[in-house]
């Protein structure tokens, strides 16, 4: 190797020593896997506290949605689930504007 690529090895890569290979890109080689599986855990933590998080806001959601799931009968007031006709008195919750108060 000539004495000028060793000399700009060295400013590149502080600790080489071209002669024998030692320090510098291995070194850095290796510093860069090790922050790319520190950086892969964080994100792989990160997704984890994402999906708890996602599946806790969604089951609040569904419970306090629960009680607001029914409708009304125009005719009789019970409430019903849905369908076509009220279980109660048989009403056609499918005529006029629904049959059904929200």
């Amino acid at each position: 190797k000539s004495s000028s690529s060793n000399r700009s090895s060295r400013h590149l890569f502080p600790g080489y020593d071209g002669d024998r290979g030692v320090g510098g890109l291995p070194e850095f080689v290796d510093m860069e896997a090790e922050d790319r599986e520190r950086h892969e855990e964080i994100v792989r933590a990160a997704r984890e506290d994402a999906e708890k998080t996602i599946r806790a806001l969604a089951t609040s959601l569904l419970q306090n949605l629960g009680p607001y799931n029914w409708q009304v009968c125009r005719n009789c007031g019970s409430r019903e689930l849905g369908g076509s006709t009220c279980a109660n008195c048989g009403h056609n919750t499918m005529d006029d504007d629904g049959g059904l108060m929200a």
